[in-house]
């Protein structure tokens, strides 16, 4: 522990299978394979872990057509998604089902506590456009669920969570939607909205939430705590190519919030931010920072990892892509 990152290879799971591998801090070369996954039809998240080292694996299978359509779906069936989360005790290779969640739901990814009693994840209703979207926390133990932040817009965007160290805080992106559901053959489609950081206790009856508001035509795609507050991963439009504005190939930063969601320090990353882990390390507090570059724009596509201590990146690897993510490191 400390000295090594785990990823999915390929990190966008969207093949028939995945393996599960280790690689080194040091040097980012990988170290040895946990575990070579079948998806079966299911769709794989970004591993999460524990402090004790215990992965958490997050499957969905999104819902099932009644019939087949041409480029559409004339209906979906009703609470058919699957979700399915698996854990890897710490020394181990056979994932084990921790738990499952009813087929009207649709989760997020699953992301445990640092001391693996707790889960957080987003859930939406399953191919419906109605119902409750939130950010929930499951008692492992118990079972119990409970809402940290919801609504009755099925379109607000919730997660990936982060925990801080003693489990009482958890920072996520969130999008609340401009508008309700648009319904449209096959399904429905959501009006985009502005996107923030939540900071948000996991306290019952605190209340305590604070949003902060990604810079205009940017998004935050993840977050972490470090040892003094709250870093997040933003990707703008600002500075992208000619003719290609999007806030996913343009400038990305690593900002540093204080609890308060104070801005504290502003970190460039490469142009250009489709994707990005933050992961936090449980010994040491320095976050790990995965920056994927977006496909088919004219950058040369690739994973970055840095270390940041919070003062500076220090760099471990870059990773070639081909078209699909390889490497999303996970701190472990």
């Amino acid at each position: 522990m400390g000295r090594t990152f785990l990823s999915l290879v390929p990190a966008c799971a969207c093949g028939k299978s995945t393996a599960l591998d280790v690689f080194s801090m040091s040097n980012g070369r990988r170290v040895r394979r946990i575990t070579q996954l079948s998806l079966d039809g299911f769709m794989l998240a970004t591993p999460a872990a524990t402090s004790a080292g215990r992965v958490y694996l997050t499957l969905n299978q999104f819902g099932r057509c009644s019939k087949t359509g041409y480029m559409e779906c004339p209906h979906w069936i009703a609470g058919s998604c699957r979700n399915q989360v698996q854990t890897i005790a710490p020394g181990g290779s056979e994932p084990q089902v921790a738990f499952n969640v009813a087929g009207s739901e649709k989760i997020g990814e699953v992301v445990p506590s640092p001391h693996g009693r707790q889960v957080a994840y987003q859930v939406r209703p399953c191919v419906s456009s109605t119902g409750i979207s939130g950010m929930y926390i499951r008692n492992l133990r118990s079972g119990h669920t409970r809402a940290v932040m919801s609504s009755t817009n099925v379109c607000d965007q919730y997660g990936p969570a982060a925990w801080n160290a003693n489990s009482t805080e958890i920072a996520f992106p969130y999008e609340p939607a401009a508008g309700r559901p648009i319904e449209m053959a096959g399904g429905f489609g959501c009006p985009e909205g502005r996107n923030y950081l939540v900071i948000a206790t996991t306290v019952q009856g605190s209340g305590r939430r604070i949003q902060v508001p990604a810079g205009r035509g940017c998004l935050f795609e993840a977050a972490a705590f470090d040892r003094s507050g709250v870093v997040a991963a933003e990707g703008c439009a600002k500075g992208s190519p000619a003719r290609q504005v999007a806030p996913n190939v343009g400038d990305a930063f690593l900002l540093q919030y204080s609890v308060n969601g104070h801005l504290k320090k502003r970190t460039a990353l490469k142009r250009g931010l489709e994707q990005a882990e933050l992961s936090t390390e449980p010994h040491t507090g320095n976050v790990l920072v995965t920056q994927d570059r977006p496909a088919n724009e004219p950058y040369p596509e690739a994973d970055y990892v840095w270390v940041f201590n919070g003062q500076r990146l220090r760099p471990i690897a870059r990773y070639p892509a081909h078209d699909a993510a390889q490497v999303l490191a996970v701190a472990w």
